[in-house]
């Protein structure tokens, strides 16, 4: 017969409503979670529906208070965007790779001045010479302004200055001013107004201290010339077509060099002396310059001298005023039937 005793009997209660209690905890708090989890997907169904009907309404609005709300109106605007998108860059007369375009290129290869998608038979009358001048088509009455020995601040106020009067120029920079990193938009800053870019050959100046192509081995003209089409292309997509031989001078092994890059070498037949005799003042340059010029000359300016670029907006005006076009020297090689050149050494 077991043992009854009242302490069991109360340990035993005691215990029955420990359980009890926590059983009555445990179901509150799964109530409580429960109501919890059901509020919570409650807001976030009126947070979707919300936001939904607030785009409804948004996108409701904006198409009808937008002209293009229509079908015609929305394909008029497709093809107008269509439309907007740049062409594919022409092939390059001066390069022999020039669909190649460096990748990273900053370059604009759209279109562009009607000179720069023209058939490159152009060139072969030029081909193989050394070139000062043309002589152009009847009526057609234009002059080619160069600037030599960039890039340098001032591209960008050449080409505002002459883009006022419609006009271009041709830019001749060497390879080891484009190289610096302030320079590498030089080229597509030309590029996208309109002007050219000319290879002024890499240093411009060699070892010997001498500025000259005279009496140079084919491989120092070869990387010469080569040099600056690599900053070149980087901005424009394409190798330069015209060499500006350093200090003018070349001889047979350069134009070799020329003929094998697919370059065609010119110098000029007006020097504003902006760089050696003379007081190089504005008023100076202004009259060597404008005194005389005719349709098909080629005139030579620095970028690198002041006094030529306080110059440049008179010079600019009048030859507008006697109804000179200023253009690159494609274009005006272009429009030309043939060249004034000079021998060349050998």
């Amino acid at each position: 017969m077991d043992a009854h005793t009242p302490g069991t009997d109360r340990d035993r209660r005691s215990a029955s409503s420990r359980r009890d209690v926590t059983t009555r905890s445990r179901s509150r708090r799964t109530r409580r979670s429960g109501r919890g989890a059901a509020i919570a997907l409650a807001i976030a169904a009126v947070v979707v529906i919300v936001a939904f009907l607030g785009v409804r309404i948004g996108v409701g609005r904006l198409f009808r208070s937008s002209p293009a709300a229509s079908p015609a109106a929305r394909s008029a605007a497709a093809a107008q965007t269509a439309s907007a998108k740049p062409a594919p860059a022409p092939k390059s007369a001066g390069s022999t790779a020039t669909s190649d375009q460096s990748s990273g290129s900053s370059a604009d290869t759209s279109a562009g001045p009607a000179w720069r998608s023209a058939d490159p038979a152009w060139m072969d009358k030029y081909r193989g010479k050394l070139v000062d001048g043309f002589k152009t088509e009847p009526g057609y009455k234009a002059v080619a302004l160069t600037f030599d020995d960039g890039p340098n601040g001032e591209t960008k106020y050449v080409i505002d200055t002459l883009s006022k009067y419609g006009g271009q120029a041709t830019f001749f920079d060497t390879g080891r001013k484009l190289k610096m990193s302030w320079a590498k938009t030089q080229p597509a800053i030309i590029w996208k107004a309109g002007f050219e870019l000319g290879n002024h050959t890499q240093h411009h100046t060699l070892p010997d201290g001498v500025s000259s192509m005279w009496h140079r081995s084919y491989a120092t003209d070869l990387a010469e010339i080569n040099g600056p089409d690599a900053f070149a292309k980087y901005g424009t997509g394409r190798n330069t077509v015209w060499l500006r031989p350093m200090g003018g001078m070349i001889d047979a092994t350069g134009i070799k060099a020329a003929v094998n890059t697919n370059h065609l070498v010119i110098n000029w037949t007006i020097d504003s002396n902006d760089s050696h005799g003379g007081p190089r003042t504005p008023d100076y340059i202004y009259d060597t310059v404008t005194t005389g010029i005719k349709s098909g000359d080629v005139v030579l300016m620095h970028v690198t001298h002041p006094e030529s670029m306080a110059a440049l907006p008179r010079i600019a005006a009048t030859l507008n005023e006697r109804g000179f076009k200023t253009v690159t020297l494609s274009e005006l090689a272009q429009h030309s039937t043939a060249a004034i050149t000079q021998r060349i050494p050998q």
